[in-house]
């Protein structure tokens, strides 16, 4: 929670709101501790996320917040989301703040949501990516667990995962994408002991070959639904599925996500959760 408080402490300071210049003006002897109440109202439907991380962090500035439902719930228009009690001058200085957070990670818990749920029937986890907002990537992180599907890493250190570009790069010395994809897992378990390891392959036959190199996790990126069908097939039929993991990844959208979930990868991850959300618009009013 500390990495909440801290990002939320950079969007007030992004936000200059405490040298806010209009509410300086409007209210008198801003530094007294004039109390006032006010609430977060939902303008349109979806599902809530963020309530959890503002009860934590408002209280460090003296805000108290009392959400009147919980995470991951279903919102409607007009839904009274929270009731917040404090300083006016913070309150009315914070207001933008507050709601850009519960807006934006609501936005990403509810497109969330729906892909979550269409992998859900097939046992498949929904996971999200690193292409999030920059200096936001915590909250979406969360609006994503919220929702019900797999965060994935939340920066770099977290798994290991080789990427188009570091076979890439391994190809200027080894001059052929299948002894790269060699070289980059054995480099990655050498100096990783214990760690799982996951690539992105670009075809059927990477995909295979690296899961005979003992890659943990093989990423089918880009892969077309007939292909993808075909690479898991083959892993099956040579007693490979067992041990490795299959990530599905690119292009996946609310309207293809069925289809491949059907096929049972383990994971499908899409940007689109966070690249493709809308915010779920809401307003604050003091009382």
């Amino acid at each position: 929670m500390s990495k909440a408080i801290e990002a939320f402490f950079s969007y007030l300071q992004e936000d200059n709101c405490f040298s806010d210049i209009t509410t300086g003006s409007i209210v008198e002897s801003p530094e007294r501790d004039i109390k006032v109440k006010a609430v977060i109202i939902a303008k349109e439907a979806g599902i809530i996320a963020g309530l959890g991380e503002l009860s934590q962090i408002l209280p460090k500035f003296a805000i108290s917040f009392f959400p009147k439902l919980k995470d991951g719930s279903k919102i409607k228009k007009n839904m009274i989301i929270a009731e917040l009690h404090g300083n006016a001058s913070k309150l009315l200085s914070f207001e933008r703040v507050i709601l850009n957070i519960l807006m934006r990670m609501s936005g990403v818990a509810t497109h969330a949501k729906k892909l979550a749920e269409i992998c859900n029937k097939y046992s498949v986890k929904l996971a999200g990516t690193r292409k999030t907002t920059p200096g936001f990537r915590y909250f979406e992180k969360r609006a994503i667990e919220i929702a019900g599907a797999y965060a994935h890493r939340y920066s770099l250190k977290d798994a290991i995962l080789i990427k188009d570009n570091h076979i890439a790069f391994l190809m200027k010395h080894e001059g052929d994408r299948l002894r790269a994809i060699e070289r980059a897992i054995k480099l990655a378990r050498e100096k990783n002991k214990g760690k799982e390891i996951e690539i992105e392959v670009a075809s059927f036959v990477e995909a295979i070959f690296a899961a005979e190199k003992g890659a943990g996790i093989i990423m089918l990126d880009n892969f077309s639904l007939k292909e993808a069908e075909k690479t898991l097939k083959e892993l099956e039929k040579r007693k490979l599925r067992d041990r490795v993991k299959v990530e599905i990844s690119g292009g996946i959208t609310l309207r293809n996500i069925e289809s491949y979930a059907k096929l049972k990868p383990d994971f499908i991850s899409s940007g689109s959760i966070t690249m493709k959300a809308k915010s779920i618009d809401m307003s604050m009013e003091i009382l």
